[in-house]
């Protein structure tokens, strides 16, 4: 069976999960299947039937499942995670086009993903269920919209517990994160890169600033806490889970208000709108265009996305996203990303509201999100999950970026749009002499006397044919639609 798994690119490069004891998720080429033991299939089986599954279906709020009966049938037999398993059931899952990980949102998702996550908590306690995990692994973004879909954690709920045992891990891994973004920790996405099970209360104490106890949420979420370990007189607190013995009614109540209380923790940490960014700044000190030539520029590339007929987009350094949506104005599916974790914020919430076809997520291309997880299997690189999505790269006024910033060769890095894209790129080419290139070099401008127009059509030709071109900034900036060889 181990055989079996490997011969697929897809589960090469993943892991079945692992930690949930009555199931495993394993993702096949194009399609997502969880495998589950008699009793995990039970549990699952019994939420799947209930109405209140088909409502949030419908509502778009978890993810669609059919059954498939036993392994064999119509997929694969179950694959060998465990010796001390028995998986004897199988469903699938509607594959979400582009799987993200929190180390790729902006605050803004976070903060909606928590939100969902609350919201699937309450509405589930009247039907009789309970949500037993709370991490935002279990969400998936679908453009601009969080899904659920690690829908194993809905269980049946013990009508007289009174405590939602999924509450540390929200706290850990989302209430937490919020909060030191509110505190101004930087790039707070990388936590997820290095704490797998979320922050402790500990390490936001040890942040400098004087007024930081001040802020909205630091007494609840860190304060309080760290009191109780000092005055329990023997570390850190240790939470017993087991469900206090209590009528329906009243521990219904409690669990509401339970939950109703991480909702005011969650209103407390809401990441706030950013006035200004880095990149938006950056762009109005130094104008890349006249007024005219933006024009020009903007029709180049919105009839460019035009003939190129795109289903699938990748625009590399969006920044507000302004070709972004000029492609899923055309029907594309787009997913837009930006370092500016502030650029990305807006545009997220530009795209929720308008519901856009965009997924914006935090990346830098010149380090992007690298394999993580056990054995650097759990969860693919971005460039794994990119090479061949999509069939138009829009490479516009990123390519100096790479080159000074980045150090990257120029070869190296036409022949990674080349890996992304099955069809067309729409590239800008910057020469050195351009204000904004010059910026960039900080006086290191003999890095670059190699880069002109030809040694980068040259470059181009390796791997693509041009299918037209258009100067727009006299002999400095020309944009290419190309197509793949």
């Amino acid at each position: 069976m181990e055989n079996h798994l490997r011969s697929t690119p897809a589960a090469a490069g993943h892991l079945p999960t692992f930690r949930d004891p009555a199931g495993s998720v394993v993702l096949e080429p194009a399609r997502v299947l969880r495998y589950l033991s008699e009793e995990g299939h039970g549990a699952l089986a019994a939420f799947l039937d209930s109405k209140f599954a088909a409502e949030l279906v419908e509502a778009g709020s978890i993810v669609s499942t059919r059954k498939l009966g036993a392994p064999g049938a119509a997929a694969p037999l179950a694959p060998i995670v465990d010796a001390h398993r028995d998986f004897r059931h199988v469903v699938e899952h509607r594959r979400i086009p582009f799987v993200t990980y929190p180390c790729e949102w902006s605050t803004e998702q976070l903060f909606d993903a928590a939100s969902l996550t609350l919201d699937l908590a309450e509405q589930a306690l009247p039907h009789g269920f309970v949500l037993k995990d709370a991490t935002p692994y279990n969400i998936v973004f679908d453009h601009a919209r969080p899904v659920f879909v690690d829908i194993a954690s809905f269980a049946r709920r013990d009508p007289s517990a009174t405590a939602w045992v999924a509450g540390g891990q929200f706290t850990r891994q989302f209430l937490l994160p919020l909060l030191a973004h509110r505190l101004g920790v930087p790039r707070v996405q990388d936590i997820y890169l290095t704490h797998r099970d979320g922050m402790e209360a500990a390490e936001l104490r040890s942040l400098p600033g004087l007024t930081k106890g001040l802020r909205r949420g630091y007494f609840s979420l860190v304060t309080a806490p760290l009191l109780l370990e000092r005055f329990s007189g023997s570390g850190p607190i240790k939470p017993k889970w087991e469900p206090q013995a209590a009528s329906a009614e009243k521990a219904e109540y409690t669990l509401q208000w339970i939950l109703r209380s991480f909702r005011r923790q969650l209103r407390a940490v809401e990441p706030k709108r950013r006035v200004a960014t880095h990149w938006a700044t950056y762009q109005r000190q130094v104008p890349s265009y006249s007024a005219e030539e933006f024009r020009v520029k903007r029709a180049f590339v919105e009839e460019a996305i035009g003939m190129a007929a795109p289903k699938r987009v990748l625009d590399i350094g969006c920044n507000e996203g302004l070709f972004s949506q000029a492609a899923a104005a055309q029907g594309a599916s787009v997913v837009a990303f930006d370092q500016d974790a502030g650029v990305i914020g807006a545009l997220y919430q530009k795209a929720r509201d308008g519901r856009l076809p965009i997924l914006p997520l935090v990346q830098d291309l010149g380090r992007p999100t690298p394999p993580h997880g056990w054995r650097n299997r759990e969860r693919a690189s971005f460039l794994d999950r990119s090479r061949g999505s999509f069939d138009l790269v829009l490479g516009l006024a990123v390519l100096h970026h790479m080159l000074v910033t980045d150090g990257v060769p120029l070869s190296d890095a036409i022949e990674l749009f080349a890996e992304f894209t099955t069809k067309h790129v729409l590239l800008e080419y910057v020469d050195p002499k351009d204000a904004h290139f010059q910026t960039l070099l900080r006086g290191r401008e003999s890095i670059h006397e190699y880069l002109t127009q030809e040694r980068f059509e040259t470059e181009v030709a390796k791997h693509f044919t041009v299918v037209r071109s258009l100067e727009v900034k006299a002999g400095l900036r020309r944009i290419y639609l190309l197509k793949k060889r």
